[in-house]
């Protein structure tokens, strides 16, 4: 029962997977991995699980249905609930179907603690089910009243970056916060792999590069176009969301220079590879990758591409820049990252339970 004393060693996790890109599922697979390192018995839900790092290590997987409005919703659907949530829509099957289903599954598992990455709804539904929440958060503006509602509800906030991103200003809402707030570095899926050496000698060739476009690519689709009309001596590869992690992990080690995103799971996959990186953080709810890029320019870490379409980008520029800047590396303290956001998931499984018969 929740509140019994537990060893966290065989603690009952729930892990709840955001379907918006693919950095989450990514996260939660190298999460799930070190929890289930430790004996715990994981089980991800979501709507998008698909990824092969959610069905590794024995993992249960429990799909929800989707509470999305390709169609648009009614006027009176009121998705905020007057401002206090940010998707809850009225008369919506999905997203009732899938409240439900989460409700049945906590009811039926039991489990000790639940992960949310992302969801303030998901959130205070766990959490008025009786079950500690550890809620992963994002960079960007999240001091708006849902937002601050689900990190009260939290029991406690992973930050899946370094705490010197949040000192540079990538995460206000952190400053200052209740529950404990542990930066865990960025979390790679990746192997690590070393990096590829070149034998001295032979005849010049142009410098291997790498576009990072990710499942949902650039919102710019002309940018790998400009790329490579302004660095002809790189020979530029796209990489999208369907390239296996292997494969992905082996193009990395390769390349001497990559182009990227600014989502936290992109950036940690550079970090491991060891790659030069320029940034070119795209627009996203809550400014999430405008702040990340702010941040990593305010820090020198890495060149910043402007956000948005720019014509005027002076990518050359970019890349020499990238390629005399010291990769994220060690800086993203990836290493050990997945490793201690586990160890904060069961620290809550751990500590001693409420006594009975609270107040109302």
């Amino acid at each position: 029962m929740i509140g019994d004393a537990a060893s966290p060693g065989g603690a009952r996790v729930g892990y709840y997977v955001h379907h918006a890109g693919g950095g989450h599922a990514a996260r939660a697979g190298a999460i799930g991995r070190a929890l289930a390192r430790r004996g715990a018995a994981v089980t991800f839900l979501g709507s998008r699980l698909a990824d092969p790092a959610l069905h590794a290590d024995g993992h249960a997987v429990v799909a929800l249905a989707d509470d999305g409005a390709p169609g648009g919703l009614p006027a009176d659907a009121d998705p905020t609930a007057g401002g206090l949530l940010h998707w809850a829509p009225l008369h919506h099957r999905g997203y009732r179907d899938r409240a439900a289903a989460l409700a049945a599954w906590v009811a039926t598992a039991a489990p000790d603690v639940v992960v949310v990455d992302v969801s303030v709804e998901v959130t205070l539904l766990v959490r008025l089910l009786g079950v500690p929440v550890v809620v992963v958060t994002q960079p960007g503006d999240r001091l708006d009243a849902p937002h601050r509602a689900g990190r009260a509800a939290a029991s406690a906030i992973l930050a899946p970056w370094p705490i010197g991103l949040t000192e540079a200003g990538a995460a206000p809402h952190l400053i200052g916060d209740a529950p404990p707030v542990q930066h865990t570095g960025g979390i790679s899926a990746l192997p690590a792999r070393p990096r590829r050496r070149e034998v001295p000698g032979g005849a010049p060739r142009p410098r291997r590069g790498v576009v990072l476009a990710g499942r949902d690519g650039f919102d710019d689709p002309g940018l790998v176009d400009d790329l490579r009309g302004a660095t002809p001596r790189v020979d530029w590869r796209e990489l999208d969301g369907s390239l296996g992690r292997p494969e992905l992990a082996q193009a990395l080690a390769e390349a001497e220079v990559a182009v990227t995103h600014a989502g936290l799971g992109a950036l940690a996959d550079v970090a491991v590879a060891g790659v030069p990186a320029v940034v070119v953080p795209q627009p996203r709810p809550h400014g999430e990758q405008a702040a990340t890029g702010r941040a990593l320019d305010a820090l020198a870490w890495a060149p910043v591409a402007p956000t948005g379409r720019d014509r005027s980008t002076d990518w050359a520029a970019l890349v020499d820049r990238a390629l005399t800047t010291d990769p994220l590396g060690a800086r993203w303290c990836a290493d050990g990252a997945a490793d201690r956001a586990a160890a904060a998931i069961l620290d809550v499984v751990a500590r001693p339970g409420p006594p009975a018969g609270g107040t109302r």
